[in-house]
């Protein structure tokens, strides 16, 4: 899915692969935040 994006945005803009880069990983961090508060609140779930 991110893969598609990444194209899709390369196609549209003819971004440099910098742009790319940045485009890539500041979905990785908003994907790895989104887990990471999923396994939070699984964790919180079997404490009480």
């Amino acid at each position: 899915m991110i893969f598609g994006l990444l194209v899709l945005a390369n196609q549209q803009s003819r971004a440099t692969p910098a742009e790319i880069a940045i485009f890539a990983g500041s979905y990785g961090l908003i994907f790895a935040s989104l887990l990471g508060l999923d396994w939070f609140f699984k964790k919180m779930d079997k404490l009480t």
